[in-house]
């Protein structure tokens, strides 16, 4: 019974061991994402020109390409024949500011992506405190470690943002932002996300209560 007694002690610190081992090493370092080396060469606007069908009644004009253009997502027409152009330069504060001053609107916020904003090396104190909370109508929380071109997912407890100083700016922003969990890395056996989603709710739940009671 003793020996049983010992084995199970030694066990239990064996394990307490290798538990505080893995939650205390860093993540591994992020390698920069190389393009595949036989991915398709991007074709010039001229030669993409050339790949168009038409029926004999139609003709294809290039109208605008790179570099007056950059990274399009959307176009429209106005009824005046205009041709307007959405473009998307990656995660900026200017980006943002720009959109507010063309169309500002109390229907007007944005989904503040925690984790992109962060690998786009964006202050998000900074970011909060210009925007104003009014204007950050929802907050996706996911961590990352490193910035672009090299960054990798992680726990929210192993990331690089200060999240506690973010709730704290929100706060301070007079926000009423809803936070919400995005994605985090893959737990081996948690199939159905809940393992990941209870650990991320239960995170937050904590900032938001620390936050709360600070002076």
């Amino acid at each position: 019974m003793r020996r049983l007694n010992l084995l199970s002690i030694v066990a239990a610190r064996v394990f307490s061991l290798a538990v505080i081992c893995s939650l205390t090493m860093p993540c591994a370092q992020a390698e920069e994402i190389q393009p595949a080396p036989d991915a398709p060469r991007p074709l010039t606007p001229q030669e993409s020109r050339k790949r168009f069908r038409l029926s004999g009644d139609l003709k294809i004009e290039l109208v605008a390409s790179e570099p007056l253009l950059a990274d399009p997502t959307g176009i429209a027409w106005d009824e005046q024949g205009r041709l307007f152009v959405c473009e998307i330069h990656g995660y900026n504060l200017e980006g943002h500011l720009r959109a507010l001053e063309i169309g500002n609107s109390p229907l007007w916020g944005i989904n503040m992506c925690l984790g992109n904003w962060q690998a786009m090396g964006i202050d998000l104190d900074h970011a909060i405190n210009t925007l104003g909370g009014e204007k950050i109508f929802m907050g996706h929380v996911q961590a990352v470690t490193g910035t672009v071109p090299k960054f990798q997912e992680a726990f929210l407890d192993l990331g690089d943002c200060d999240f506690l100083s973010v709730v704290r700016s929100l706060n301070k922003a007079g926000s009423n932002a809803h936070l919400a969990p995005a994605h985090w890395p893959r737990i081996v056996g948690d199939e159905g996300f809940r393992q990941g989603n209870a650990f991320d709710l239960g995170y937050m739940r904590a900032l938001i209560q620390t936050a709360k009671r600070e002076p």
